[in-house]
């Protein structure tokens, strides 16, 4: 059955659906051209030395990403999508990993009993402690610190608190904080839809390529300065002759007139210089 025939068996007007089908063709080979233009642009930014920065980079992020996770017991995930949250806020990534950071040591310092930091979290209703015991892990608690913030009744308050439990980057956090866990996991959700950051796999390879790199580069700086060491001598012999040359000179010119005949050749050369420039002007 030839094609025109099938389509009017299901009352499909054969131009319309070729004229479809063109169209379509056409979107896809639209599409198919930007995306050649995308990657083009992309690997021609990515060439040569620039390719080596990008690669860099990457290995110092994914690096400090899994050292401040380390250092803070929170999941890699859980510090990006903070990051990621607090950047919208206008705090910077280093600025929230330090907030999460001075939150943590609040949290140490109410598990030794400090009154002070015991009375800022009672203050919030926030537990610390699991009914069993264990202490809660930072991604946890961070969500009821934020439905306290939402609850409270000024600015001036939440600032006060802010700046007490995360620091002095504690204000800027603010906006972010007072939408509540709501608002965090919006944020969350938002971090997730955009690709989720850097991968913990891709997290723990940059690190312990950032590891084996800082070697390389301590073995390189002992090669040079094992060469330098070698040619140290020669150096110094050099500064030596130089520095005796410039006595001579110096000692020359303070007995000799030469120093007033350099000056007064210096000056006839330049007068000459500016006779042939003006001539050369008056020429034209």
């Amino acid at each position: 059955m030839a094609l025109r025939e099938l389509l009017a068996t299901f009352n499909v007007d054969a131009s319309q659906a070729v004229a479809g089908l063109k169209g379509l063709d056409a979107k896809i080979e639209g599409a198919a051209s930007q995306l050649g233009a995308f990657t083009d642009a992309l690997l021609g930014s990515l060439s040569g030395g620039a390719l080596l920065s990008f690669v860099e980079g990457a290995i110092e992020a994914g690096s400090a990403v899994n050292d401040m996770s380390e250092r803070l017991g929170v999941g890699t995930d859980e510090l990006q999508s903070f990051q990621f949250a607090a950047g919208l806020a206008g705090v910077g990534a280093e600025d929230a990993a330090r907030s999460l950071q001075f939150l943590n040591k609040n949290i140490g310092e109410a598990l030794d009993n400090n009154a002070e930091a015991v009375k800022s979290f009672a203050a919030l209703d926030v537990a610390i402690k699991s009914p069993d015991g264990s202490v809660r892990e930072l991604g946890d608690v961070v969500p009821e610190v934020a439905d306290a913030f939402a609850k409270m009744g000024s600015d001036q308050e939440r600032t006060a608190t802010a700046m007490k439990l995360f620091g002095k980057s504690g204000a800027a956090l603010i906006p972010l904080l007072k939408g509540g866990s709501a608002g965090l996991e919006e944020m969350r959700a938002e971090f997730e839809a955009l690709g989720g950051g850097m991968s913990k796999d891709f997290i723990e390879a940059a690190d312990k390529t950032g590891d084996e790199l800082d070697k390389l580069k301590f073995g390189v700086r002992n090669v040079k300065m094992a060469i330098a060491g070698a040619l140290l001598p020669y150096v110094q012999k050099a500064i030596a002759v130089g520095q005796e040359w410039a006595k001579r000179l110096v000692k020359m010119t303070k007995e000799t007139n030469v120093l007033r005949y350099a000056v007064a050749l210096f000056a006839a050369l330049a007068a000459v210089s500016i006779g042939k420039a003006a001539a050369g002007f008056a020429k034209m």
